[in-house]
C-alpha cells in the first residue's frame, strides 16, 4: 500500500512533509529551540495584550489591513499602465503583406507562421499556383486569378520554395520592426 502511495504525487509530497516536520521537531527539542520558540511566542502574545496610547494590537489590525491597500493601489497602477501599452500595435498585427506581386496573409500560431496563403493584389480573391513548367522535372509555377483573369506572374521554384522565402521575408520584416504596412519585396 506505501509503494502505490509513494507513487502518488500528492500522497509522495504530504509523507515527505510528514517526515520533515517529524524531523523538524526532534532536532528542535534535541538542540533546546523549545524554550526560545515558548519565550518568543509569550513576547508576541505580551505585545498583543499590553496597551500603549494606541492598543498594540490595532496597530498590528492596522500594519496587516495596509498590506492589501498597497497591493490593490499597484493592481490599479499596473492595469492603468497595462492598457496605454497595449493600445500601441504589435507585430502579430502583422498578417498580410505584399511579396513578389501578390498579396500574402497569415496568422501566428505559438509565435510561428501559420497557414500562408495568396490573393490576387487586384481583386483580393485566393489564388493558387498551377504548374507552369513543360517539364515535369523542371520546377516552374504560376499564378492566375480565376476572377478577374489577370495573369500575376511565374516563378522559377516550387510553392515550398516560394512559402519559404516568404516567411523569411517576414521573420526578417519583424526582426528588423519594418513590419508596419506599405513596402513590400
Amino acid at each position: 500500500m506505501i509503494k502505490s502511495l509513494w507513487k502518488d504525487p500528492v500522497w509522495s509530497a504530504v509523507i515527505a512533509a510528514a517526515v520533515i516536520g517529524v524531523g523538524g521537531a526532534c532536532g528542535t527539542y534535541l538542540l533546546g529551540f523549545w524554550p526560545r520558540m515558548a519565550t518568543f511566542g509569550s513576547q508576541v502574545w505580551r505585545l498583543f495584550t499590553t496597551s500603549t496610547a494606541v492598543p498594540n494590537w490595532l496597530l498590528v489590525l492596522l500594519g496587516v489591513a495596509t498590506i492589501p491597500t498597497l497591493l490593490l493601489l499597484a493592481a490599479g497602477m499596473w492595469a492603468l499602465f497595462a492598457k496605454k501599452t497595449s493600445s500601441q500595435p504589435s507585430w502579430v498585427a502583422y498578417t498580410s503583406d505584399m511579396f513578389f506581386g501578390l498579396r500574402w496573409r497569415w496568422r501566428y500560431t505559438a509565435g510561428s507562421i501559420d497557414g500562408l496563403n495568396t490573393f490576387c493584389p487586384h481583386c483580393d480573391y485566393q489564388v493558387f499556383p498551377y504548374e507552369a513548367s513543360a517539364y515535369q522535372m523542371v520546377d516552374r509555377i504560376g499564378f492566375k486569378c480565376d476572377s478577374c483573369q489577370r495573369g500575376l506572374g511565374e516563378f522559377d521554384e516550387s510553392i515550398l520554395s516560394l512559402k519559404s522565402k516568404v516567411e523569411r521575408f517576414i521573420q526578417q520584416k519583424v526582426r528588423n520592426d519594418n513590419w508596419q504596412p506599405g513596402g513590400g519585396v
